[in-house]
């Protein structure tokens, strides 16, 4: 009985390698779904991404705080709020203090 790895390494594939924070909003919020669009239309199976957790003061995504965790970062809040998981959507300067803190909360529990 063939694996389902084989299975999908049968067919050719190709991708791209692009970390969400390269993208024009910087998370994963209404410009993943065009980059994905982008993607389907191109022929493209396969986004390869660098590593998603929180990171320390250098940025560097290879050297992040948990490999459990996701920077929060990424995470759109317009995106909550159109989904109704969050009541408003903070200013902008609300929202990246909210992050911050958010991401001092999870430095700090790691310590």
């Amino acid at each position: 009985m063939p694996s389902v790895v084989n299975a999908i390494l049968d067919t050719r594939r190709a991708g791209v390698l692009l970390h969400p924070t390269s993208l024009p909003s910087g998370d994963f919020g209404s410009d993943t779904e065009r980059f994905l669009d982008f993607m389907n239309a191109a022929g493209l199976s396969v986004w390869q991404m660098l590593p998603l957790g929180p990171t320390h003061a250098d940025r560097s995504p290879y050297h992040c705080l948990s490999v459990h965790a996701m920077s929060p970062g990424l995470v759109s809040l317009g995106r909550l709020v159109e989904r109704g998981w969050l009541k408003q959507a903070p200013a902008d300067e609300a929202g990246r203090l909210w992050l911050h803190q958010l991401q001092l909360t999870v430095t700090d529990f790691v310590k």
